[in-house]
């Protein structure tokens, strides 16, 4: 299992974000710090192989908080690279290859669990998935 442990005040900005990315999952050097570039890093660590992989985000209402309409985008990243995971075919592997969990938690000792999941609901994180640790 790969832990990668990610402080979400020291991602203010999409910047600082990508950079957050490229030392903690190590991302190669053609990494090309823009969504699409996030995403298929994500999809892809074979550089760092792994049975799961889990991202563990504290201060995670911190989180690109002065690009606060870009967290939207990087949820969304997030979310699709773990169905991607989970569904090898959808990205064009071959149907033999094997699921891999990928995993995102965010939490933040500072807000109430309440705050924190009408955070990430607003969002539109579905309420379905948000729940205590």
């Amino acid at each position: 299992m790969r832990l990668v442990c990610i402080d979400g005040a020291e991602m203010s900005t999409e910047a600082e974000m990508h950079d957050q990315f490229v030392e903690r999952f190590e991302f190669p050097g053609y990494y090309g710090r823009n969504w699409d570039a996030l995403y298929e890093c994500l999809t892809d660590l074979s550089w760092t192989p792994a049975e799961a992989y889990i991202m563990d985000v504290a201060h995670s209402s911190r989180l690109l908080w002065r690009q606060r309409q870009s967290i939207g985008l990087l949820l969304d990243v997030l979310s699709s690279a773990g169905e991607a995971w989970a569904l090898p075919e959808s990205r064009g592997w071959p149907v033999d290859e094997r699921k891999v969990p990928f995993h995102v938690v965010l939490h933040d000792s500072e807000l109430a669990e309440k705050e924190l999941m009408n955070l990430y609901s607003s969002f539109g994180v579905p309420l379905s998935i948000l729940s205590p640790v």
